[in-house]
């Protein structure tokens, strides 16, 4: 099931599902290319993804600080 294409999460499913059906096919060359192309997708969602929660971690670090300079002005 597909609940959106909001969030990493959901986007990665949507992956997984063509990766599936796309090896169930017969071996073609297009279906080796299809492969190719959705593993090159799943590592930039992947990417995307890390940087996602690496910012998150970063303004969750920053935030308290950034809060207590702004009411020092």
């Amino acid at each position: 099931d597909i609940e959106g294409l909001e969030t990493v999460g959901q986007i990665r499913r949507l992956i997984e599902i063509a990766v599936l059906d796309t090896l169930g096919l017969e071996n073609s060359i297009a279906r080796s290319r299809t492969i190719a192309y959705l593993a090159h997708v799943a590592l930039k969602v992947l990417e995307v993804g890390e940087f996602q929660e690496r910012l998150q971690a970063l303004e969750a670090a920053i935030g308290p600080r950034l809060r207590a300079v702004g009411r020092r002005r």
